[in-house]
């Protein structure tokens, strides 16, 4: 008996302690935090005695960068936006209520040097960017646990993702902490955008009234209508909603300009993809407005570079989607198994 209250007496001395540690490295870690006004840089000691030392009753988002990398730069000012969020949301404190507790969630990144090559070895990462999602359930899991916790919680972030908004990252953060922090614009950003919108509306309006007869101009409309045809044929609004990077980079290091799959666009394809369709809408236009020059020679040649510019890009756009688009197969010409001749000759649409 009294070999068992001795036992539980050591448990609970050894917990308390641990608890006591725990409090300590993360009070450490929100000081350090709340000493920076962007994301706070580890060393690689700073790493192993926050990170892989326990105990750590706190999540960690480490940003991993490099030297003379702009996309790491890029993304790094908008997860500085997603840290800042979670800073003035409370959420570096943790917070236990009745029906969920949650950690505290710290930001802070590391750079790819030699003293923290060790590291980036060992997460095997191949590039820079990337966002690990540290919990402590890493530390209860064996070295071939670890492997698969690190992808489910690892963003390798590549050019196929797009261009990533603080949006974008924050809705990553909160799925994997659990956490609901919301984005939301300041009083004063909102006032400044109010007061660009009207300046621009009013600008507008007085550049009506002042040029009219140029705003209602023919020439001005046809061209402002082919502007916002080719914009919305490209699939901008689609592009900035998914994050359509621009084009992509295949494995042998050649640039893709057009995405294989059917319901999938690079933003270089739709571009591309639009502006031929536009050309083409233009061609069309011209044959309109032609038959008065065919009666002479220049006139007739300028008919057949139209028909001969119509018909290949035709057939290049036709040639676009059927690689896209494997399933269905359009062609200029019936496949050779239709019926050919008149009408009469099929009798199935003869009436």
């Amino acid at each position: 008996m009294l070999n068992k209250l001795i036992l539980a007496l050591f448990l609970t001395a050894v917990l308390v302690q641990g608890s006591d540690v725990g409090t300590r490295k993360s009070e450490e870690l929100r000081a350090k935090v709340l000493g920076h006004s962007d994301i706070p840089k580890l060393s690689a000691a700073e790493y192993k005695y926050f990170l892989e030392e326990a105990p750590r009753p706190y999540d960690v988002v480490v940003f991993f960068t490099a030297p003379n990398c702009n996309m790491c730069d890029e993304v790094e000012s908008e997860l500085a936006t997603v840290a800042n969020l979670y800073k003035k949301s409370g959420a570096i404190y943790p917070q236990n209520s009745e029906n969920k507790k949650q950690r505290a969630v710290y930001f802070v990144k590391m750079t790819f040097e030699a003293a923290t090559k060790e590291i980036f070895v060992g997460l095997q990462f191949r590039s820079v960017p990337n966002i690990l999602v540290s919990t402590p359930k890493i530390l209860r899991l064996r070295d071939n646990e670890k492997v698969e916790h690190y992808r489910s919680f690892m963003w390798q972030i590549s050019m196929s993702d797009g261009t990533l908004t603080s949006q974008k990252l924050l809705d990553h953060v909160n799925k994997k902490t659990g956490r609901n922090v919301e984005y939301k614009e300041s009083i004063i950003n909102l006032f400044i955008v109010l007061v660009f919108l009207v300046s621009i509306l009013g600008a507008g309006v007085l550049a009506f009234l002042k040029f009219r007869p140029f705003f209602l101009s023919n020439k001005l409309w046809f061209i402002g209508s082919m502007i916002v045809y080719f914009i919305c044929m490209s699939g901008i609004v689609y592009n900035i909603l998914h994050g359509v990077p621009f084009n992509n980079v295949d494995k042998d290091g050649n640039i893709e300009w057009f995405h294989s799959g059917g319901r999938s666009q690079f933003g270089a394809e739709g571009y591309i993809m639009s502006a031929t369709v536009s050309i083409l809408g233009i061609l069309f236009i011209a044959l309109l407005h032609l038959p008065k020059f065919a009666e002479n020679s220049n006139g007739k040649i300028i008919y057949l570079i139209i028909f001969l510019l119509i018909f290949l890009l035709l057939k290049w756009v036709e040639s676009i989607y059927k690689w896209k688009s494997s399933f269905y197969n359009p062609i200029f010409f019936p496949p050779a198994h239709y019926i050919h001749g008149p009408l009469s000759n099929d009798q199935g649409n003869n009436i």
